[in-house]
């Protein structure tokens, strides 16, 4: 029963996604069954693609898990988007030399300088604020506008 919960609320996030207008050149839907999504996201500055894996798994009770991976849909790190010409944090306790630190993702709300117990924010408080359709728009402007290239 909560996969299907999952499911549902994520298939109706997709659905806004595309109702919104947020893919097509340079921020492409490459496919999307339950519960992964793949976007295919252009660099606007350097000649490079990047695979998204947005990962849905039980995403009734946690933020969508956004990483990078390769055109065989294998989580990869190299090579990884530059964040204003920097490099990415690390994530520490995931084990990731390097993650998408953004509000409204898994991975944001268990980083070490994330975490609920040090900010006193949740995923549970920002559920409302930051549904997946916000989170894909954010990421789709990042590469859009060269933050993360």
């Amino acid at each position: 029963m909560k996969a299907a919960v999952s499911e549902a609320i994520a298939a109706d996030e997709i659905q806004n996604a595309i109702a919104l207008g947020l893919f097509g050149d340079p921020f492409r839907l490459e496919s999307w069954t339950y519960p992964t999504l793949i976007v295919d996201a252009a660099s606007v500055r350097r000649p490079l693609r990047f695979h998204l894996r947005f990962d849905f798994t039980d995403y009734d009770q946690h933020a969508v898990q956004l990483r990078l991976v390769d055109e065989h849909g294998v989580e990869c790190f190299a090579p990884f988007p530059l964040r204003n010409d920097g490099i990415f944090p690390d994530h520490e306790p995931a084990g990731l030399p390097q993650f998408f630190c953004i509000t409204g993702t898994r991975d944001y709300y268990t980083h070490q300088g994330h975490l609920p117990q040090l900010t006193g924010v949740s995923w549970e408080n920002h559920r409302a604020s930051h549904p997946a359709r916000i989170v894909i728009a954010e990421v789709r402007r990042k590469f859009a506008s060269g933050e993360w290239t």
